[in-house]
């Protein structure tokens, strides 16, 4: 980035729920782009906590601060897709490569309401059951790799939980 003449202002996470503190207390007037390294989970939590700001109605963050990832997490489905749809591999440099490029791909936010209020955003998905089951407990066996969400999903299956719940599809237009 700084060969390219980008000064970024760098912000490690230190723990979970870290990436949200640090953007829900920052100063965005002067942001010109935030640059997420790291997973699906770590952008989710950056983006929520956009959604999440007093300011988020009156200033709309969403389509005037851009929001790039650059893959660095155990799951990176979303940088895949949007870096699959540029013709390039799933990579820290072609998605670095992308950024300074200016290639910049609206995408869809999703909200979840439950009784009356939003409770999460999502850009990439909204599971429950089984596959939110084997998504959340797959975090303590990250060392299995990839192969930690089949084999949880067949644990899942052959524990044959039971799952209730009503799923409700609104009209576009919601921009809370």
């Amino acid at each position: 980035l700084q060969q390219a003449g980008v000064t970024p202002i760098l912000m490690e996470t230190k723990h979970e729920g870290h990436g949200a503190e640090i953007v829900s207390s920052a100063d965005l007037r002067s942001v010109q782009a935030i640059l997420v390294v790291g997973g699906d989970g770590m952008l989710s939590e950056v983006v929520n906590a956009l959604f999440k700001r007093p300011d988020h109605q009156a200033v709309p963050l969403q389509n005037q601060i851009p929001v790039a990832i650059i893959p660095g997490g155990s799951s990176n489905g979303f940088a895949k897709s949007l870096l699959a749809r540029a013709g390039e591999t799933l990579d820290a440099t072609a998605a670095t490569l992308a950024v300074l490029r200016h290639r910049v791909e609206g995408v869809d936010v999703a909200a979840l309401e439950q009784n009356g209020q939003v409770r999460e955003r999502s850009i990439l998905s909204i599971s429950w059951g089984l596959v939110a089951d084997s998504d959340i407990e797959g975090d303590g066996y990250r060392m299995l790799g990839e192969a930690r969400q089949t084999l949880l999903a067949l644990a899942n299956t052959m524990r044959r939980r039971l799952y209730r719940g009503r799923l409700q599809l609104l009209p576009g237009g919601l921009n809370t």
